[in-house]
């Protein structure tokens, strides 16, 4: 018993998990965390069509069509070779507020 509870701890500890239940997705051959938010996959994606799960690259996110600021439709091609800033708000912040950091 000892020895199983000493285990826990030490994936506790490794995977930083601070509350259960908590479902994280690691990689067996390199215990590499794939997802710690395996909750969340499972519930989006309940039938695994998109295994394996992991992170997706820039470019499969924004994968299709895109709408510039004139409107203009352009394949997401458009963005090779170019820097992308992704500004997220809220509701509550008023449009005309500026950007700060740190």
């Amino acid at each position: 018993m000892w020895s199983s509870f000493a285990l826990i701890i030490k994936l506790w500890s490794k995977y930083k998990v601070t509350n259960v239940p908590t479902l994280i997705f690691i990689e067996g051959s390199t215990g590499r965390i794939v997802s710690r938010n395996g909750h969340l996959i499972i519930r989006d994606d309940p039938l695994g069509s998109e295994f394996p799960w992991g992170s997706k690259s820039f470019a499969e996110v924004m994968a299709g069509s895109l709408i510039k600021n004139n409107g203009q439709v352009v394949d997401n091609s458009a963005l090779d070779g170019s820097y992308v800033g992704i500004y997220f708000s809220a509701h509550w912040v008023r449009p005309e507020s500026t950007v700060s950091c740190c």
